[in-house]
Protein backbone atom coordinates (compact mmCIF):
# COMPACT_ATOMS: atom_id res chain seq x y z
CA UNK A 1 0.00 0.00 0.00
CA UNK A 2 2.79 2.35 0.83
CA UNK A 3 4.43 1.85 -3.06
CA UNK A 4 0.74 2.90 -4.30
CA UNK A 5 0.20 5.93 -2.45
CA UNK A 6 3.55 6.62 -3.26
CA UNK A 7 3.03 6.14 -6.56
CA UNK A 8 -0.07 7.77 -7.13
CA UNK A 9 1.40 11.26 -4.89
CA UNK A 10 4.19 11.71 -7.49
CA UNK A 11 1.70 11.19 -10.03
CA UNK A 12 -0.65 13.94 -8.81
CA UNK A 13 2.27 16.36 -8.07
CA UNK A 14 3.46 16.18 -11.25
CA UNK A 15 0.45 16.51 -13.04
CA UNK A 16 0.02 19.69 -10.87
CA UNK A 17 2.40 21.39 -11.16
CA UNK A 18 2.47 20.81 -14.51
CA UNK A 19 -0.91 21.02 -15.53
CA UNK A 20 -0.31 24.50 -18.19
CA UNK A 21 1.58 21.69 -20.38
CA UNK A 22 -1.74 20.10 -20.77
CA UNK A 23 -4.48 20.54 -23.14
CA UNK A 24 -8.10 20.95 -21.27
CA UNK A 25 -9.13 17.10 -22.72
CA UNK A 26 -6.12 15.71 -21.12
CA UNK A 27 -6.46 17.54 -17.81
CA UNK A 28 -9.87 16.46 -17.28
CA UNK A 29 -8.76 12.43 -18.01
CA UNK A 30 -6.39 12.92 -15.52
CA UNK A 31 -8.37 14.43 -13.41
CA UNK A 32 -11.03 11.44 -13.25
CA UNK A 33 -8.22 8.60 -13.52
CA UNK A 34 -6.35 10.19 -10.33
CA UNK A 35 -9.48 10.51 -8.60
CA UNK A 36 -10.24 7.24 -9.16
CA UNK A 37 -6.41 6.10 -7.08
CA UNK A 38 -7.34 8.41 -3.99
CA UNK A 39 -8.44 6.23 -1.02
CA UNK A 40 -8.69 8.75 1.80
CA UNK A 41 -8.94 12.67 2.51
CA UNK A 42 -5.15 12.57 3.81
CA UNK A 43 -4.07 11.21 0.58
CA UNK A 44 -4.38 14.04 -1.73
CA UNK A 45 -1.86 17.06 -1.64
CA UNK A 46 -4.51 20.15 -0.81
CA UNK A 47 -1.73 22.75 -2.06
CA UNK A 48 -1.04 20.76 -5.41
CA UNK A 49 -5.07 20.35 -5.93
CA UNK A 50 -5.41 24.00 -5.11
CA UNK A 51 -3.02 24.72 -7.98
CA UNK A 52 -5.13 22.70 -10.39
CA UNK A 53 -8.68 23.90 -9.58
CA UNK A 54 -7.30 27.56 -10.16
CA UNK A 55 -5.92 26.83 -13.56
CA UNK A 56 -9.10 25.27 -14.39
CA UNK A 57 -10.89 27.94 -13.18
CA UNK A 58 -9.11 30.77 -14.86
CA UNK A 59 -9.45 28.68 -18.34
CA UNK A 60 -12.75 27.61 -18.28
CA UNK A 61 -13.89 29.06 -21.39
CA UNK A 62 -11.40 26.47 -22.96
CA UNK A 63 -13.38 23.52 -21.73
CA UNK A 64 -15.60 22.98 -24.50
CA UNK A 65 -16.17 19.39 -24.37
CA UNK A 66 -19.28 18.48 -22.27
CA UNK A 67 -18.28 14.63 -21.50
CA UNK A 68 -15.05 16.10 -20.74
CA UNK A 69 -16.01 18.64 -17.88
CA UNK A 70 -17.84 16.10 -15.94
CA UNK A 71 -15.07 13.79 -16.16
CA UNK A 72 -13.37 16.96 -14.35
CA UNK A 73 -15.52 17.55 -11.95
CA UNK A 74 -16.25 13.79 -10.95
CA UNK A 75 -12.41 13.67 -10.55
CA UNK A 76 -12.27 17.17 -8.65
CA UNK A 77 -14.96 15.20 -5.93
CA UNK A 78 -13.48 12.32 -5.69
CA UNK A 79 -10.31 13.88 -4.68
CA UNK A 80 -12.59 15.17 -2.10
CA UNK A 81 -12.80 19.19 -2.96
CA UNK A 82 -15.35 20.18 -0.84
CA UNK A 83 -14.41 23.65 0.15
CA UNK A 84 -13.33 25.10 -2.85
CA UNK A 85 -17.30 25.57 -4.92
CA UNK A 86 -15.51 27.94 -7.14
CA UNK A 87 -14.77 25.41 -10.34
CA UNK A 88 -18.49 23.76 -9.29
CA UNK A 89 -19.88 27.10 -9.77
CA UNK A 90 -18.08 28.38 -13.12
CA UNK A 91 -18.34 24.56 -14.74
CA UNK A 92 -22.58 24.04 -13.85
CA UNK A 93 -22.34 27.79 -15.70
CA UNK A 94 -20.20 26.20 -18.79
CA UNK A 95 -22.92 22.73 -18.55
CA UNK A 96 -26.03 25.03 -19.11
CA UNK A 97 -25.18 26.10 -22.61
CA UNK A 98 -27.39 24.21 -24.82
CA UNK A 99 -24.54 22.71 -26.92
CA UNK A 100 -22.73 21.58 -24.28
CA UNK A 101 -25.48 20.10 -22.25
CA UNK A 102 -27.09 18.11 -25.03
CA UNK A 103 -23.71 16.46 -26.01
CA UNK A 104 -24.18 14.57 -22.79
CA UNK A 105 -24.96 10.96 -23.27
CA UNK A 106 -26.28 8.71 -20.43
CA UNK A 107 -23.19 7.91 -18.30
CA UNK A 108 -22.36 11.35 -18.42
CA UNK A 109 -25.25 12.75 -17.15
CA UNK A 110 -25.55 10.20 -14.54
CA UNK A 111 -21.82 11.20 -13.69
CA UNK A 112 -22.51 14.86 -13.73
CA UNK A 113 -25.36 14.32 -11.29
CA UNK A 114 -23.02 11.90 -9.34
CA UNK A 115 -20.27 14.71 -9.39
CA UNK A 116 -22.59 17.57 -8.28
CA UNK A 117 -24.44 15.63 -5.64
CA UNK A 118 -21.31 14.03 -4.30
CA UNK A 119 -19.92 18.08 -3.70
CA UNK A 120 -23.25 18.61 -2.16
CA UNK A 121 -23.45 21.50 -4.93
CA UNK A 122 -26.85 22.52 -6.03
CA UNK A 123 -27.73 24.68 -9.35
CA UNK A 124 -31.08 24.81 -9.59
CA UNK A 125 -31.40 25.42 -13.16
CA UNK A 126 -28.68 23.02 -14.15
CA UNK A 127 -30.21 20.30 -12.48
CA UNK A 128 -33.46 21.14 -13.76
CA UNK A 129 -31.36 20.87 -17.05
CA UNK A 130 -29.80 17.16 -16.52
CA UNK A 131 -33.55 16.52 -14.92
CA UNK A 132 -34.96 16.64 -18.29
CA UNK A 133 -31.88 14.80 -19.92
CA UNK A 134 -32.98 11.81 -17.36
CA UNK A 135 -36.44 11.60 -18.51
CA UNK A 136 -35.59 11.56 -21.91
CA UNK A 137 -33.06 8.96 -21.24
CA UNK A 138 -34.10 7.00 -18.58
CA UNK A 139 -36.02 4.46 -20.25
CA UNK A 140 -32.26 2.51 -20.93
CA UNK A 141 -30.85 3.56 -17.50
CA UNK A 142 -29.22 0.36 -15.94
CA UNK A 143 -29.14 -0.44 -12.27
CA UNK A 144 -25.92 1.71 -11.48
CA UNK A 145 -27.22 4.66 -13.58
CA UNK A 146 -30.50 4.19 -11.61
CA UNK A 147 -28.59 4.85 -8.09
CA UNK A 148 -26.38 7.42 -9.13
CA UNK A 149 -28.94 9.58 -10.34
CA UNK A 150 -31.32 9.11 -7.28
CA UNK A 151 -28.82 9.34 -4.68
CA UNK A 152 -27.18 12.65 -6.63
CA UNK A 153 -30.85 14.23 -6.08
CA UNK A 154 -31.40 13.03 -3.34
CA UNK A 155 -28.14 14.33 -1.30
CA UNK A 156 -28.97 17.96 -2.36
CA UNK A 157 -32.97 17.11 -1.25
CA UNK A 158 -33.88 18.31 -4.61
CA UNK A 159 -37.42 17.09 -5.76
CA UNK A 160 -38.49 16.59 -8.80
CA UNK A 161 -41.28 14.98 -9.30
CA UNK A 162 -40.65 13.72 -12.82
CA UNK A 163 -37.52 12.31 -12.57
CA UNK A 164 -37.86 10.45 -9.34
CA UNK A 165 -41.64 8.54 -10.99
CA UNK A 166 -38.87 7.36 -14.37
CA UNK A 167 -36.13 6.14 -12.43
CA UNK A 168 -38.84 4.35 -9.48
CA UNK A 169 -40.00 2.79 -12.78
CA UNK A 170 -37.04 1.95 -14.53
CA UNK A 171 -35.88 0.86 -11.17
CA UNK A 172 -39.11 -1.92 -11.41
CA UNK A 173 -38.42 -3.07 -14.48
CA UNK A 174 -34.90 -3.81 -13.72
CA UNK A 175 -35.41 -4.88 -10.03
CA UNK A 176 -33.15 -8.16 -10.24
CA UNK A 177 -29.62 -6.23 -11.20
CA UNK A 178 -29.60 -4.65 -8.33
CA UNK A 179 -26.85 -5.72 -5.54
CA UNK A 180 -28.09 -5.42 -1.99
CA UNK A 181 -26.06 -2.09 -1.51
CA UNK A 182 -27.38 -0.42 -5.10
CA UNK A 183 -30.53 -1.25 -3.95
CA UNK A 184 -30.54 0.30 -0.43
CA UNK A 185 -28.59 2.97 -1.81
CA UNK A 186 -31.74 3.56 -4.13
CA UNK A 187 -34.59 3.12 -1.25
CA UNK A 188 -32.68 5.41 1.16
CA UNK A 189 -32.84 8.17 -1.25
CA UNK A 190 -36.39 7.98 -2.17
CA UNK A 191 -37.09 7.54 2.31
CA UNK A 192 -34.62 10.35 2.65
CA UNK A 193 -37.08 12.99 0.43
CA UNK A 194 -40.23 10.53 1.92
CA UNK A 195 -41.25 9.53 -1.35
CA UNK A 196 -43.17 6.25 -1.64
CA UNK A 197 -42.70 4.09 -4.62
CA UNK A 198 -44.89 0.80 -4.22
CA UNK A 199 -44.12 -0.57 -7.73
CA UNK A 200 -40.48 -0.53 -7.39
CA UNK A 201 -40.31 -1.28 -3.55
CA UNK A 202 -42.39 -4.89 -4.67
CA UNK A 203 -40.64 -5.55 -7.11
CA UNK A 204 -37.20 -5.16 -5.60
CA UNK A 205 -38.79 -7.20 -2.64
CA UNK A 206 -39.59 -10.01 -5.12
CA UNK A 207 -36.42 -10.11 -6.96
CA UNK A 208 -34.36 -11.01 -3.01
CA UNK A 209 -37.28 -12.80 -1.63
CA UNK A 210 -37.88 -15.17 -4.76
CA UNK A 211 -34.68 -15.41 -6.82
CA UNK A 212 -32.19 -14.32 -4.14
CA UNK A 213 -33.56 -15.05 -0.64
CA UNK A 214 -29.63 -15.68 0.52
CA UNK A 215 -28.36 -12.06 -0.74
CA UNK A 216 -29.34 -9.80 2.47
CA UNK A 217 -27.07 -10.39 5.48
CA UNK A 218 -28.57 -8.69 8.45
CA UNK A 219 -27.46 -5.24 8.63
CA UNK A 220 -28.96 -5.25 4.79
CA UNK A 221 -32.34 -6.40 5.64
CA UNK A 222 -32.60 -4.33 8.25
CA UNK A 223 -31.33 -0.98 6.14
CA UNK A 224 -33.92 -2.25 3.18
CA UNK A 225 -37.06 -2.75 5.65
CA UNK A 226 -36.48 0.71 7.55
CA UNK A 227 -36.71 2.44 3.86
CA UNK A 228 -39.86 0.91 2.75
CA UNK A 229 -41.34 1.09 6.69
CA UNK A 230 -40.12 5.45 5.43
CA UNK A 231 -41.78 4.67 2.19
CA UNK A 232 -44.84 3.55 3.83
CA UNK A 233 -44.69 0.47 1.65
CA UNK A 234 -46.46 -2.42 3.52
CA UNK A 235 -46.70 -5.90 2.63
CA UNK A 236 -46.72 -8.51 4.97
CA UNK A 237 -45.12 -11.05 2.72
CA UNK A 238 -42.04 -9.22 2.33
CA UNK A 239 -41.68 -7.67 5.64
CA UNK A 240 -41.34 -11.43 7.26
CA UNK A 241 -39.14 -12.38 4.90
CA UNK A 242 -36.48 -8.97 5.63
CA UNK A 243 -37.12 -9.54 9.40
CA UNK A 244 -35.98 -13.23 9.27
CA UNK A 245 -32.55 -12.18 6.94
CA UNK A 246 -32.21 -9.47 9.43
CA UNK A 247 -32.21 -12.64 12.19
Amino acid sequence: DFTRRSLVHNAFVSFARNVELYTPAQISANSFHLGQLFRSPEEVQVEELEVLVDHCVDHVEEFSSGPGIVKLLNGFTRLMLTTNRNPYVVFAARLRHRPILHTLRKTDVTMAISAFGGAKFLDQHLFGALATRVTDLGHSFNAAEITLTVSGYSSVHLLNDKLYATMGHRAAEVADEFSPTAANKLLGGFASLNLPNDDMCEKIAESFMEKRPDALDGPAAAQMLHSMCRMDYMDGNHYAYLAESIC
